[in-house]
């Protein structure tokens, strides 16, 4: 199962569960699947800034969300 695949499953269990993907091809994900089911792409190789900054990224939308 790809990580697409994946991120469509938890989205459709807990639409509210955050998804960040790490991918190899991140830049080939259209628009629309990033939409649907994945909150943010990064690319691999992550450092470990691109992943602290995503994490940050994510938590001032729930943030703004629940205020």
């Amino acid at each position: 199962m790809d990580g697409l695949t994946v991120a469509r499953k938890i989205k459709a269990i807990s639409p509210d569960t955050p998804v960040i993907l790490l991918s190899g091809w991140g830049f080939r994900i259209r628009s629309e699947e990033v939409r649907e089911a994945i909150d943010l792409v990064l690319t691999k190789p992550a450092t470990y800034q691109q992943i602290r900054r995503a994490l940050s990224q994510i938590w001032n939308r729930r943030m703004a969300i629940t205020n």
